[in-house]
């Protein structure tokens, strides 16, 4: 028979090895775990920015998000209105999709903003009105009356979108620059911030950030026959964030993408909405995308870093949606 004493040391041995491995979980386990609810209004260029968000936030044991998309393929303000209009009037505009547990279905915007308490929602421009400024009246006051009244614990900002590539057909058409383009549309952005006391996520200041690095130039190439393509290949894209030059799936013809952005890209946008909305350093975030060497990671990382620290923003700051 084992002494009272040898019980008595066995069970001191097994609470002190519990006590230790609870002091340990309680160590590792975040006091506070911040959930940031948003809900993005947009189009393609936030599916962009939103690819690798739910990863960066995972990689975060200090935060969570909940993210819903009210994302239209070419959506522009506008058209998000005039969804938002139908649905009040005539029932209809059920234009996205409603996830609710296992349920999914068409929504309305307006049921897309009462489906959860957002902390954040997003609006933003499509891409080829983004430099007009007229283009955004007087649809930018009926969708934040609309989420003012649909969703009014939410802070809304809006996502300064970014210039296509400086090979874009569309900027030869309009006969502007791809600086002029950013700019355009970044005084576009920065009038209705100022309207309505809200802060920019600027996308389009990192993608131009990282485009003016002079280890990081985009050029185009001069030994492709473009009027006149070979069968196979594709033009040299070095450093380019977007697409580009892309071959159709039976290889047969070539087209270009000169505005949606590549995983680079949308790993850099992507950071800088993840710092913009946590207040946390992306350089101390483990999250890697597959395909982005290290190297050029870091260079990612440092570029959105320092455009949410220096981008001028023309309201209040981004500090604003951290709370």
């Amino acid at each position: 028979m084992r002494s009272r004493w040898s019980i008595f040391v066995s069970w001191a041995i097994v609470v002190a090895v519990v006590t230790l491995f609870a002091s340990v979980s309680a160590a590792d386990k975040p006091a506070d775990v911040r959930t940031v609810r948003l809900l993005t209004i947009g189009n393609s260029f936030a599916d962009n920015a939103c690819k690798f968000l739910p990863q960066m936030f995972a990689a975060d044991p200090t935060v969570e998000l909940e993210l819903m998309k009210a994302n239209l393929g070419g959506c522009s303000l506008e058209r998000h209105w005039n969804n938002a209009a139908a649905a009040q009037t005539e029932g209809e505009g059920k234009a996205y999709r409603l996830t609710k547990g296992e349920k999914r279905g068409p929504a309305s915007l307006q049921e897309m903003l009462a489906a959860e308490p957002w902390d954040v929602v997003t609006l933003q421009q499509v891409s080829n009105n983004s430099w007009r400024p007229e283009t955004y009246h007087p649809y930018i006051e009926n969708l934040v009356a609309l989420v003012q009244e649909k969703a009014p614990t939410a802070k809304i900002t809006f996502h300064q979108t970014w210039a296509y590539r400086t090979d874009a057909p569309l900027l030869e058409t309009w006969k502007i620059s791809q600086d002029e383009m950013y700019e355009k549309l970044t005084d576009a952005y920065s009038q209705v911030a100022k309207k309505f006391d809200v802060p920019l996520l600027p996308s389009g200041a990192a993608i131009q950030t990282y485009r003016q690095r002079d280890d990081r130039q985009y050029v185009i190439d001069k030994d492709f026959d473009f009027a006149s393509p070979p069968a196979e290949g594709l033009p040299r894209q070095e450093n380019s964030l977007v697409v580009g030059w892309f071959r159709s799936k039976d290889k047969t013809s070539l087209s270009i993408d000169p505005k949606h952005m590549n995983d680079r890209g949308a790993y850099l946008i992507g950071a800088v909405w993840y710092e913009a909305l946590t207040g946390r350093d992306i350089r101390e975030n483990s999250f890697a995308p597959k395909g982005i060497p290290v190297d050029e990671l870091k260079i990612l990382q440092e570029v959105a870093h320092q455009t949410v620290a220096e981008f001028p923003q023309p309201a209040k700051p981004l500090t604003t949606l951290q709370k």
